[in-house]
């Protein structure tokens, strides 16, 4: 049972950085019962520190019963709440996938931005059919290119298609991301079309892989290949 003489104020009251609280928290999750009720109700308390460390505990007990509260945190004013949040959100993994995706609609391009973060830090094969539908339909360029990032990591060959396809984005940017996905993938199905984007797009783009499209194709080919063993004669 959660100890009588410890009052939720108390527990608050011990920084989130300190190795005493993540003690006291193990302790309390033995005893097999935790005040979930009290700390929900902490994220909403006027003390910046109250809502961080609430957030913090909440991530510690990992209770699916909490992710919706702590989304709330993506609207907080301080970003140390914020970022509280979204590390609790991450600990729950696979749980909190499909509440998480209502935040991808989200008319807020910070929500979208932060909701795809914490699909990225996630980090399962489970996210990819969400990262890909909103490389699909997100409005913002950079919110495109941060979910292709995050899906270059999980190095997934059965995305190679909807990858293809969104080499056709408008933006050269993200689809100097794409490029990057499709080379992290390592699947000699996308050799054609990159090779075609080494010879015909000349798009300027900034950073990340070289200063072109050719440039990031031509690097990408030569990754997938060294990939595979295989030599090709040379686009």
């Amino acid at each position: 049972m959660y100890p009588k003489n410890w009052s939720i104020d108390t527990l608050l009251s011990l920084s989130a950085e300190n190795e005493r609280l993540l003690i006291q928290v193990n302790n309390l999750l033995t005893d097999g019962e935790f005040p979930l009720l009290a700390l929900i109700q902490a994220l909403e308390s006027e003390d910046v520190v109250d809502r961080k460390n609430a957030a913090f505990v909440l991530g510690e007990i990992a209770d699916p019963a909490t992710i919706l509260p702590l989304v709330k945190t993506f609207k907080d004013s301080d970003a140390e709440v914020r970022s509280a949040g979204s590390d609790a959100l991450v600990k729950m993994g696979s749980f909190a996938i499909p509440y998480l995706n209502f935040y991808l609609k989200n008319k807020s391009p910070k929500i979208r931005f932060r909701t795809v973060v914490i699909f990225g830090r996630i980090n399962i094969p489970e996210i990819a059919p969400y990262l890909l539908q909103v490389i699909k339909t997100d409005e913002s360029e950079n919110i495109r290119s941060v979910a292709l990032r995050f899906l270059g990591e999980l190095k997934n060959i059965s995305m190679t298609d909807d990858l293809l396809e969104a080499l056709n984005d408008p933006s050269p940017e993200v689809r100097q991301n794409v490029i990057y996905t499709l080379a992290k993938t390592g699947d000699l199905k996308a050799l054609p079309a990159l090779i075609e984007l080494q010879k015909n797009d000349l798009s300027e783009v900034a950073g990340g892989w070289g200063s072109t499209i050719k440039e990031a194709a031509t690097k990408a080919i030569s990754s997938i290949r060294n990939q595979n063993n295989t030599m090709f004669p040379q686009a």
